[in-house]
């Protein structure tokens, strides 16, 4: 990398507040600012950060609290673009996407955006929006990034020759690999309490897992507003008192380290951070063949993991019992899942970004 004099990155998030985006983004600004750049945070809905950020890692309200609705965030973002031309600007969530987009609109300054999860979930499936996202996308933006191939093949062909996959970097300094003889019996899950998850589908799973192993609990760290829904539906199941739904907690990831398998049942995704930690950590996982295409990209079906098609409560249960029942398998699983740490390190994958958001100082 040749570079001259540090060069500024703004990021627009509307919160810091938790996330899987949030977590990449936190993540990126740290590996960034230890190799000499300046990185800034542009919040656009709340001023809230519950993530450690080093202290070179700035971070602006750029709204208030009172008005920060798409047109006065438009104007916000483009108040600070032209504070700072020459300054890359980068987002990573659908809406903001488009509304650092329509902000830098015959502005000078490099915009990169992210798709983050399954394109046609995006603005919560309102698809008045994707000809606007996809007009932008094509005419604005001076580079697009995927987490998968699956994401960007979703796109037009104007957009896609702009698109370039950098995958989620592993979250620094993650719990050991855990003997099986010394994981407690619970298995794990992580996200957040929304239908895209597909819960249902987890607890019914559990349900059979729970009349061979009646002794094993079934951990869920998130939040969301399904709830109560699911609480109801694991009483009828039977296995309300063996479910735990702990909510959002910052030992989450060192929880699940322990956990005797990790479950992923969601119906689309772009790359889990959940779902690559598990196996960087060496957890047996269990996975559905999600749309987006992350769940593909890290996991080989019986090497590193398990992969069941979307809703085959069957094949995903089928799968956890054989983990459980065979200590040899669950070890040989853990041990090649550990291979992705150093595909998937923090400083492996800035170097990509650093050469998507800056490429006059690649070579």
């Amino acid at each position: 990398m040749i570079q001259t004099k540090p060069h500024e990155l703004y990021m627009v998030m509307p919160t810091l507040s938790g996330g899987g985006a949030e977590r990449v983004a936190v993540a990126l600004a740290n590996e960034m600012v230890a190799v000499g750049y300046r990185f800034t945070f542009l919040l656009t809905k709340s001023n809230t950060c519950v993530y450690d950020l080093k202290p070179n890692v700035e971070v602006q309200f750029i709204c208030s609290q009172e008005k920060n609705g798409p047109l006065e965030q438009v104007r916000a973002i483009r108040r600070e673009m032209k504070r700072h031309p020459d300054s890359t600007f980068l987002s990573f969530l659908s809406d903001q996407n488009v509304l650092l987009l329509l902000a830098s609109l015959a502005l000078p300054n490099r915009a990169v955006v992210s798709s983050r999860n399954f394109p046609s979930d995006d603005f919560n499936g309102r698809g008045v929006l994707f000809p606007l996202r996809d007009w932008l996308y094509s005419s604005r933006a001076d580079a697009i990034v995927f987490q998968t191939e699956q994401q960007g093949s979703y796109f037009p062909e104007n957009v896609r020759r702009k698109g370039v996959v950098i995958e989620n970097p592993l979250t620094e300094g993650l719990p050991k690999r855990v003997p099986f003889s010394d994981r407690r019996r619970v298995l794990a899950a992580s996200g957040r309490l929304t239908a895209q998850k597909n819960y249902p589908m987890m607890l019914r799973v559990f349900e059979r897992v729970h009349k061979v192993f009646p002794e094993y609990r079934l951990e869920i760290y998130g939040k969301g507003d399904l709830l109560d829904e699911l609480r109801q539906l694991a009483d009828s199941l039977g296995v309300l008192q063996s479910v735990d739904f702990m909510g959002f907690r910052k030992d989450a990831v060192q929880m699940i380290s322990t956990a005797s398998a990790n479950l992923m049942t969601s119906d689309w995704e772009g790359l889990s951070n959940s779902l690559i930690e598990a196996l960087a950590m060496g957890v047996p996982t269990v996975s559905t063949r999600c749309a987006g295409g992350g769940a593909e990209a890290v996991i080989e079906d019986g090497v590193n993991g398990f992969l069941v098609d979307c809703g085959d409560v069957d094949a995903m249960s089928a799968r956890v019992l054989s983990i459980l029942e065979e200590p040899g398998l669950s070890e040989r699983l853990a041990s090649e899942a550990t291979k992705i740490n150093e595909r998937l390190s923090v400083d492996v994958i800035a170097q990509k970004w650093e050469n998507v958001l800056f490429p006059e100082d690649s070579f």
